[in-house]
């Protein structure tokens, strides 16, 4: 789970000239000649208008990464009929009327001097019928178990209208501008339903066999080319692994590439993963008694998540764009949280000839800039929380929690009219925030924290091997704020007077939050701890261990003690789901770690009293539990330090941001502070 030995080297060690780049050559795909070898994946944003045209703020967010240097950008899914979109406000493609608005997209990224990609994806069983108002069509009647559908087989005439249907949108593409198609046959697309053992049941010539189940990619594949020529690439996105019964394993996709790339496929842009082997995962972990924990998690946890979380290693899947690129002449592309470091290392090694960097272009659209030109400790690195893709899942648009313009880009950071005099407390996420933003904009920034280091909870979670990039985070606002020239004052603790002796024009609050101790009997006990105590060394901790606390904090210190082999861990947590503040990728993974790890999970139990050797909780129909312990942490959320905004604001313009405000995640924290700076 944690980076091996190599992948530290890689991220210390490896120093890239930048005139020996591999990253910044040029690359062939097909008939393109692509700038480099870095390429913008499709990713979900619900950024398109709500009847699936191109908005305004669409074009934007490409604009912004063309405009960062990335050599290719695979558009997010545009759905060949209207039966086959998953999510509200997706890209359509399925009559001319769309044309306008996706020619006015391609040359957007064109004027940036990338190329552009539109990617064809039909969901299949996993459409929505609450969008569509019409019955999922798939391969087989197989439910996906995230719809309530069953989704109809499709007949063969309506498997000839979907390949005239993947045609159209094809030509369309080319109309449009764009420079090539996608294909999506990843993560349970219609493609793969119709490939894989798993969704695909039927008993006719688009079924039983392994040629069977592969003819309607061929007939796809053979129409579009047909249609748009030989010089308009094909890329086939292809899941190198399902992780589900009976699914596809990689000895499968090597043939299904050997095969397609004698249909004239330009590349491969390898993957892995399917809605079920999440749900699978996840199922298995929590259902029937979730203190017990599963015995069977280690594969489908570890490698069969294709947005992988922090709790993954970096890189997991370009191991199957690699054992794809031994069976194929034609390039290949490695994609999943690959740093950049690993992928110049990828296709230094003849791995991979171009490297996917999606939810690192969202934290970072500068990111293939800031490589070419050698800066690699400027890169904003993403923090792998899957805020952005969480945000999606809830139908709003895209977020990023260390990038509050990703998906609002019209935001710019423009000089401010009166400059002023900034006073910023605390050196938080949310500070560090306010105060590059504020300096940014021309203000004089002073920043006072009362601890010897700024960061705040950056830097305590930095220690946890997992989030070393929360870490890296705090870092690059270190070197943003001196390149800046923040003036930056450590040990100050603010007090009301303190400010106003100070004569600021403003001042932003953000003073964080302490740890909440509820109202429990016998919660003061020596034995008795806070998670942030863990975390600071403060505590010795002993064999058994009961955390109070199955949110975010509780299941995450879990996680990092279990790297203590000798002990034995219990989440208690009052609610029906752990992690309930976590999106659901990170949270199916994290809670499937921590019952592989053999952490006891309990939820729905309410702790009311802590004896000298036993946590007692009540569950909801009445049942008493006692549980043994050495050491009882509390990870029971936080509480709001004192807000003496009151004393200031008539004297001055006074804003509180961050967990000061009001305790949440780092995405409101970052978010609160760039908002705040820019109305100063």
């Amino acid at each position: 789970m944690l980076a091996t030995s190599v992948e530290r080297q890689e991220r210390d060690g490896l120093i890239m000239a930048r005139n020996s780049m591999k990253l910044a050559e040029p690359g062939r795909i097909g008939s393109m000649t692509i700038r480099n070898r870095m390429v913008m994946p499709g990713m979900g944003t619900n950024l398109a208008n709500p009847d699936g045209t191109v908005s305004q703020h669409l074009i934007d967010y490409y604009e912004a990464r063309a405009a960062g240097g990335v050599g290719l950008i695979i558009t997010e899914v545009v759905t060949p009929e209207h039966r086959g979109q998953c999510i509200h406000c997706e890209l359509g493609g399925y009559h001319d009327g769309f044309g306008p608005g996706l020619s006015r997209l391609a040359r957007a990224v064109h004027n940036q001097g990338a190329h552009c990609v539109l990617q064809i994806a039909h969901a299949g069983a996993f459409a929505a019928s609450q969008i569509t108002g019409m019955k999922p069509i798939a391969p087989s009647g197989v439910k996906c178990s995230l719809i309530e559908d069953i989704p109809e087989e499709a007949t063969v005439s309506e498997i000839r209208e979907l390949v005239k249907r993947y045609t159209e949108l094809a030509v369309r593409a080319k109309v449009a501008g764009f420079d090539g198609v996608e294909l999506h046959s990843a993560h349970g697309y219609l493609l793969l339903q119709f490939l894989s053992p798993y969704t695909n049941r039927r008993n006719d010539e688009y079924g039983r066999t392994f040629e069977g189940r592969l003819k309607f990619s061929k007939e796809v594949l053979r129409s579009i080319r047909s249609a748009v020529g030989p010089n308009f690439p094909i890329i086939y996105r292809l899941s190198g692994e399902e992780y589900v019964p009976n699914g596809l394993q990689i000895e499968d996709a090597k043939k299904i590439a050997q095969a397609l790339e004698k249909e004239g496929v330009d590349a491969f842009h390898i993957s892995a993963g399917t809605w079920d082997s999440r749900i699978e995962v996840y199922q298995r972990t929590m259902s029937g008694s979730p203190e017990k924990g599963p015995k069977d998690l280690g594969k489908g946890i570890s490698t069969g998540v294709w947005v992988s979380p922090l709790y993954t290693p970096e890189g997991l899947l370009a191991n199957l764009a690699e054992e794809i690129k031994k069976v194929v002449s034609v390039p290949v592309i490695a994609v999943n949280s690959i740093p950049v470091e690993m992928a110049e290392s990828l296709i230094a090694q003849g791995k991979a000839d171009f490297v996917s960097m999606g939810r690192g272009l969202i934290a970072d659209p500068e990111l293939p800039n800031k490589v070419i030109q050698g800066k690699l400790d400027e890169i904003r690195r993403c923090l792998r929380c899957n805020e952005c893709l969480g945000k999606v899942l809830m139908n709003q648009h895209l977020h990023c929690a260390i990038n509050a313009q990703a998906g609002n880009e019209r935001i710019k950071l423009e000089p401010a009219m009166k400059k002023k005099k900034v006073l910023v407390i605390g050196g938080g996420p949310a500070g560090l925030e306010a105060a590059r933003v504020s300096a940014l904009r021309g203000h004089q920034v002073i920043l006072w924290e009362k601890e010897n280091e700024l960061g705040g909870q950056l830097t305590r979670i930095g220690q946890m091997e997992f989030k070393k990039n929360h870490k890296a985070l705090k870092t690059w606002y270190l070197s943003q704020l001196k390149s800046l020239r923040v003036e930056v004052k450590l040990n100050k603790k603010a007090e009301a007077e303190d400010i106003l002796s100070e004569y600021p024009d403003a001042v932003v609050l953000a003073m964080g939050a302490d740890m909440w101790k509820p109202g429990i009997e016998g919660i003061d006990s020596k034995s008795v701890c806070f998670a942030t105590d863990v975390l600071d060394g403060e505590v010795e901790l002993k064999k058994r261990i009961v955390i109070i606390g199955g949110g975010l904090v509780g299941c995450e210190l879990a996680l990092k003690l279990t790297d203590h082999g000798d002990k034995e861990i219990t989440v208690v947590e009052m609610l029906d789901e752990l992690a309930g503040d976590l999106e659901v990728f990170s949270r199916w993974t994290l809670t499937g770690y921590l019952a592989e790890k053999g952490v006891k999970l309990i939820t729905g139990l309410t702790v009311k009293q802590v004896t000298k050797e036993k946590v007692i909780g009540v569950g909801k129909e009445g049942q008493q539990r006692e549980l043994p312990y050495d050491n009882v942490i509390l990870a029971t959320g936080l509480q709001s330090r004192e807000d003496i905004s009151n004393s200031l604001k008539k004297n001055m313009e006074t804003y509180v941001v961050g967990d000061n405000l009001e305790a949440r995640k780092i995405i409101d924290a970052i978010r609160d502070g760039f908002n705040v700076a820019m109305r100063i």
